[in-house]
Order: C-alpha cells, then structure tokens, then sequence
C-alpha cells in the first residue's frame, strides 16, 4: 500500500472550484461509474489506484467530460493484479491512469510492462499518477516504460487531467480508426483476389500477376506447369520458379523453357496513378 495522501491533489487553482469540487462525494465505492449522454458507446477508462479516495476525486474530475460526443466509463482497480485482470476481461479500454507505488514501489510500472509485453495490448493508452515522484524519476521512467504521460499527483489539476485525459483518447481514437481503415482494406482486397483468381481461371493459358517479384495470383494452369496447387504457389519468387527468366519487367515478348517445354511470354502492367503496382504474365506454347 502506498501512504496514503489528502484528497487536494486534484484541485483547481481557483477556490470556489475546490469547494465545488469536494462539497460532494457522490461517487460511491462502486467498480464502474459511466459518465455518458445520448446512444454512443462511452469510452472506457481503468483507473488503478489502492486509494479509494483518489478514485472518488478522479470520477468527480471528469464527470463531466465528452469526446467524440462519448462519455467516460470509469472502471476501478486497487492493484496491479486486479488492473491486469480487468484488462485480460474487457476489450475496449482505451485508457489507464495508474498509480506507481501500490502493492510496492514499483507495482504500476511492472503492470505497464505486463501490459504491454503478456497481454501484448500496445493500443491502450497509459497515464502514470503517483505521488512519491521520487520513487520513480519522471526521464527515467518516461524512456524506459511504454507509457504516455507521467503526472506527480501533487501538482495535478483538475485541467491538467483533462488535457492529458482528451490527448490519450484522442491518440487511442486514431489507432482505432487506422485499424479499422486496415481491416476495410484487406477486406476489399480479399473480394479483389477472389474476383481476380475467377478471373485468371477463366483463360486456359497459363497466367499469374506478380507483384514485387512475388506470385501473388495464378490460375490452376500456371500452378501446374510447377506440379503444385495454386494456394502452394501463392508467395512464391519468381526467379525461383523461372531462374532463367529474369525481372519480371524484361519478360514482354522473351520465351522461356519449363521442364521439357518453351512458352512465349507476355505481360502486361498495372498501374495506379502512374506508379505500376503488378504485373500479369501469361504463358503461350511455342509449337515445335
């Protein structure tokens, strides 16, 4: 347990704002207290601290606070052990504010390496509070630890967690936004293959369209000339499959020889914006 502290770290500057702030302490000793207007999803914010009182005070801050037109959902933990279970048990938290010194001294800075190297969670956002700043020196720890922001609890306001608050959530909003944007590109890049593989299944010839050297479609009549199914030959180089042949770029026009027989080559480029990004390669048998 860390020792215990007086409930005037998170004050306003002006004093009529701290008598507002601490007239009234209706947060409760609940684990989870929302904060949220209108149909979205609030955004959910683990607060680890083994002071019930710094618990209170943080719910009281920020009762207040949207982004996004979201609210806050505050969820409580006492210990590193119980933020790492509350963390293994709930997929959206975009934040933690967490203390330093709880269990021992160095309890929340083992929970952020726990974070993020078994629970392998590099989205979530990581406030360190703590109120003994020489337990652990702010440089230090802000170049050894994967943290985002370092706040002595002394000399925190309640303006200062809100700026800190809205900058995590608004860097944890971006990462969810860039994983989303991956997940619609690859997901029309999937009905791109399969639109593409019906497409070269069609042509008798053998055909395939490179791209970076790599085979990154075939039809089953190219795949055969190797003796391998067309999932086996997907990812394969193409010097590998044609040693003789050469980039992919000088092949227009070449012949090349597979196994007891020779095919004249031509390939066709594929470009975006002037840049090619592929090429299709398609094989025709020189008669004998």
């Amino acid at each position: 347990m860390g020792p215990s502290m007086s409930d005037d770290w998170l004050i306003e500057d002006d004093e009529t704002e701290e008598e507002s702030l601490f007239a009234e302490d209706d947060a409760g000793d609940d684990d989870a207290l929302a904060f949220a207007d209108g149909d979205e999803e609030p955004w959910t914010i683990l607060v680890v601290d083994d002071e019930p009182a710094v618990h209170d005070v943080t719910e009281l801050a920020l009762g207040d606070v949207t982004f996004r037109s979201r609210g806050l959902r505050l969820l409580r933990a006492y210990s590193a052990r119980e933020a790492l279970q509350v963390l293994q048990n709930t997929a959206d938290v975009a934040l933690v504010l967490l203390d330093v010194v709880m269990e021992n001294d160095h309890a929340g800075l083992d929970c952020v390496r726990s974070i993020r190297t078994d629970l392998l969670n590099a989205d979530v956002r990581i406030i360190l509070r703590t109120g003994q700043p020489g337990q652990a020196p702010e440089e230090k720890v802000i170049v050894a630890y994967d943290i985002n922001d370092y706040k002595a609890k002394a000399h925190l306001t309640r303006q200062h967690l809100f700026s800190s608050v809205i900058a995590a959530l608004r860097t944890y909003a971006f990462i969810q936004d860039l994983h989303r944007i991956r997940r619609d590109a690859y997901t029309v890049l999937d009905r791109e293959v399969v639109v593409l593989s019906a497409a070269l299944e069609m042509d008798p010839a053998p055909v395939a369209q490179i791209d970076g050297g790599l085979v990154a479609a075939a039809n089953t009549a190219f795949a055969r000339l190797f003796c391998i199914d067309v999932d086996s030959i997907i990812g394969r180089f193409l010097p590998e499959l044609l040693p003789d042949a050469g980039d992919v770029t000088q092949l227009h026009g070449e012949t090349v020889g597979i196994g007891d027989a020779v095919f004249h080559v031509v390939t066709r480029e594929v470009e975006h914006q002037g840049s090619v990004l592929s090429h299709f390669l398609r094989l025709t048998p020189v008669r004998a």
